[in-house]
């Protein structure tokens, strides 16, 4: 969704979940990819797919820990509304 870097990359059963740390705060979570093209500390762009599926995928976002629910995309950026 935008920069940042791989937090985490979990696969069960060929499914991959990745975690994406874009700020101390922001960061995304992605499940349901059949590759995950990248590993864990490696750095994320927005212009470049992180992975691929053939299937529905799972995107979230968060501030903290608290899922992001409302938002918007203003100059390629996310603003979540509060």
């Amino acid at each position: 969704p935008c920069d940042g870097t791989v937090e985490n990359v979990i696969e069960n059963d060929g499914v991959y979940t990745v975690t994406i740390k874009h700020s101390e705060n922001f960061s995304t979570v992605i499940s349901g990819l059949e590759l995950c093209y990248l590993n864990k500390n490696e750095n994320v762009y927005a212009s470049l797919p992180i992975g691929y599926s053939s299937n529905e995928i799972n995107v979230s976002m968060f501030d903290s820990d608290k899922a992001i629910t409302s938002y918007v995309i203003n100059d390629n950026q996310i603003l979540w509304l509060t």
